[in-house]
């Protein structure tokens, strides 16, 4: 058997976390702030995560502990939960309205926490780029200025205000532009594909990069490479050149039924193997070398065409 269909779920790399018991908070009025939704929470993580119109619900997905928060790499999104203590002595609605400003700040601070320690890319996490400069720092302290507030700040019986809240990864008011910009200070050259590769490229499902049996960290940037650990593809490049439009397609899975559920990526996707974690990134088979080599050209149209590049865990 080949392609998506040979692939083998093997143990999961990612702990998946448990729904918070009901019954313990009771949702407040979130004065002055919208809510975003549609907000789904996954029975499987306890994440709540708002689906794109259109697209079908990833069944379990990648989400990871970092620091006070979560890592959703399957919808790209930070998330965090702040909490503040409702003053007895005030007017309930006053004492309600202040504790959740209160839990926004402690959300926000946590959010901060959370994005240090994203991966970027193999051996560089966001707080490791903040520490060489103010620009990322100033960057992402824009970013989480303007963290959406996530479902309804809930009561606690002990008293207790919480609001969770969250940032994008790679949206243009996303964490990604700032990395990028830092990592790839100058815009890589464009590069072409014949006409009769660009039908080829225009004509496939979407990419998947088989990681099955790889103990490999998620990370916002993966690099490919060969053996010997020359550079074949660089997403952090790809990302300068194409903009953030073009990774809203961009997302780990860690079930076949997620990667055969869609419709958009099942019918003709390309299938590169991974079979090895190393300092300079991740090492492709090396059956798949030559056919990494041609989709760094072809991964342009892939990206703005709006297919699926998906991540198998």
């Amino acid at each position: 058997m080949t392609g998506v269909i040979a692939m083998v779920l093997l143990a999961l790399i990612v702990p998946v976390q448990t729904a918070p018991a009901s019954g313990t908070q009771s949702a407040v009025p979130a004065t002055g702030q919208k809510a975003v939704a549609p907000v789904v929470p996954n029975p499987h993580t306890g994440f709540e995560v708002r689906i794109p119109a259109g697209e079908t619900p990833i069944t379990m997905p990648v989400i990871q502990p970092v620091g006070p928060g979560k890592v959703d790499w399957s919808y790209q999104t930070i998330q965090a939960t702040g909490m503040s203590v409702v003053d007895p002595a005030r007017p309930r609605a006053q004492a309600i309205a202040m504790a959740i400003r209160g839990a926004k700040v402690d959300a926000q601070r946590n959010l901060l926490e959370t994005i240090k320690g994203v991966r970027v890319v193999s051996e560089t996490k966001v707080e490791d780029l903040m520490v060489k400069g103010d620009y990322v720092y100033t960057k992402i302290d824009g970013v989480i200025k303007g963290a959406t507030v996530v479902g309804e700040p809930r009561e606690t019986p002990d008293g207790r205000v919480e609001v969770t809240m969250q940032v994008p990864m790679y949206d243009a008011g996303g964490i990604a532009p700032p990395l990028v910009d830092k990592l790839v200070p100058k815009p890589p050259i464009q590069k072409s594909l014949s006409g009769e590769d660009q039908v080829t490229a225009q004509s496939l499902s979407g990419v998947v990069f088989d990681l099955t049996g790889v103990n490999v960290e998620p990370q916002m940037f993966p690099t490919l490479v060969d053996s010997s650990g020359n550079t074949l593809l660089d997403m952090a490049a790809l990302y300068k050149l194409l903009g953030p439009e073009a990774f809203k397609r961009f997302k780990y899975v860690k079930t076949m039924a997620d990667i055969l559920g869609d419709k958009d990526l099942r019918s003709n996707p390309t299938v590169i193997k991974i079979i090895e974690a190393v300092e300079k990134g991740w090492v492709v088979a090396k059956d798949d070398v030559k056919k990494v080599s041609w989709l760094e050209k072809a991964l342009e149209i892939v990206f703005k065409v709006g297919k699926t590049v998906a991540l198998f865990l």
